[in-house]
């Protein structure tokens, strides 16, 4: 039982790690990096936005309510078009368990990223090497 278990979150985490992947791969074959910027001066980042956690709707085990995911979901897109301006482009965005857009940015604008009104914090996306699961017999 330990072994599906253990299996079964390296197989959602190494799904979670491809689909980053492709999709910071197929935002930027759609959108195109900024004419003077290749992929190699580009960096993945999560971008914090400065906000508390969202208020559960009701018990601490409960979803935030559909208004505070829509006020979220609005500051997020506020963000994104300065970002964008940056010549950031967009990977994903996380909303309940962290307030946070994850971006492929060019390396000289970190420091104009992280001056940005509403950012409290701009990280690394670490790409964890996980060992392959163990077969099931």
């Amino acid at each position: 039982m330990r072994l599906l278990r253990a299996s079964r979150r390296a197989g959602i985490a190494g799904a979670l790690v491809l689909a980053m992947q492709f999709a910071s791969t197929a935002a930027i074959a759609d959108r195109g990096a900024p004419p003077a910027v290749t992929r190699h001066e580009c960096i993945q980042v999560w971008v914090d936005l400065c906000r508390s956690p969202l208020p559960p709707r009701g018990g601490a085990a409960s979803a935030p309510s559909a208004e505070a995911l829509r006020e979220l979901s609005r500051r997020q897109d506020e963000l994104m078009q300065r970002m964008q301006a940056l010549g950031a482009v967009e990977i994903a965005r996380v909303r309940i368990v962290r307030q946070a857009i994850a971006v492929d940015v060019p390396v000289r604008q970190l420091d104009a990223l992280r001056a940005l009104d509403g950012v409290c914090g701009v990280s690394p996306i670490r790409h964890p090497e996980l060992p392959p699961p163990d077969p099931v017999r």
